[in-house]
């Protein structure tokens, strides 16, 4: 999964895989191997993410992850980890995940036909 041009750093692109992590990429390093300058431990394999930043700089990330869990992890503008919250809300693997204009997460499971809203409290 691959999100680009989400904050105001156009050089900087997201990527999230099985392993529980997302990355933040500098495109000006790439191919170099390991070319990614932050990683964020979401602690699941990620479906699903979703970035967004905020007026004072910070950035939320929502993620849908395999173990029927979302997160919602909060960073500085400089990709440290400030805060992470966990919704165990669904029953199956969470497939799909978006940020709402209220600021609230909405993730669903279409094997346990959920449609879940929940504050993120980040």
């Amino acid at each position: 999964m691959i999100r680009g041009g989400v904050h105001s750093k156009a050089e900087e692109i997201l990527t999230a895989c099985y392993d529980g992590r997302i990355r933040v990429w500098d495109l000006r390093k790439i191919p170099a191997r390991n070319g990614y300058i932050k990683e964020i431990d979401v602690a699941e394999q990620c479906w699903d993410f979703v970035p967004v930043e905020e007026a004072e700089g910070t950035i939320r990330v929502a993620a849908a992850c395999i173990y029927s869990n979302a997160y919602m992890v909060k960073c500085g503008a400089d990709w440290t980890l400030q805060g992470k919250r966990l919704f165990n809300g669904h029953k199956s693997i969470v497939y799909g995940v978006d940020v709402l204009p209220t600021g609230e997460v909405a993730t669903c499971s279409f094997y346990d036909k959920r449609l879940c809203v929940w504050q993120a409290g980040l």
